[in-house]
């Protein structure tokens, strides 16, 4: 059983901090993001391809040095691509951080509200906890 489940932190006297969210911010951030993931897959694709590319002309190769020079090659693109793929995929976690988090306050505005015909329609869906 995980340290977490115990309630440990409570009874030595943390308190879980309540975190406020602002819809209006998130859903403007999240925007912002998918208007610029256009762009950042765009140039993702080309790299994977320059890569294709090298990778198939290093198959074609005869000269080790040639072969040698076209591995260097396709080591120092690959290097490049992993730093863009971990900062797209970086930026797509926290959005989706941010789209649970509004999926929490509506939760909550609808058990506020007394929405409770809503509310199970929420609790039964699994998208609305994000086991997709």
């Amino acid at each position: 059983m995980a340290i977490n489940n115990w309630k440990i932190w409570e009874w030595l006297g943390f308190k879980k901090l309540d975190s406020k969210e602002d819809v209006d911010a998130d859903v403007d951030a999240i925007s912002t993001y998918l208007t610029d993931v256009h762009y950042d897959v765009e140039e993702l694709l080309k790299e994977f391809k320059r890569l294709s590319k090298l990778r198939s002309e290093g198959h074609i190769l005869t000269d080790s040095r040639a072969r040698v020079e076209n591995i260097r090659k396709q080591i120092e693109l690959y290097d490049q691509l992993l730093l863009r793929f971990e900062n797209y995929s970086s930026d797509a976690e926290i959005n989706a951080i941010r789209v649970k988090n509004i999926a929490g306050v509506y939760m909550a505005d609808a058990e506020k509200h007394k929405l409770y015909s809503l509310l199970d329609k929420m609790k039964h869906e699994s998208r609305w906890y994000f086991d997709w």
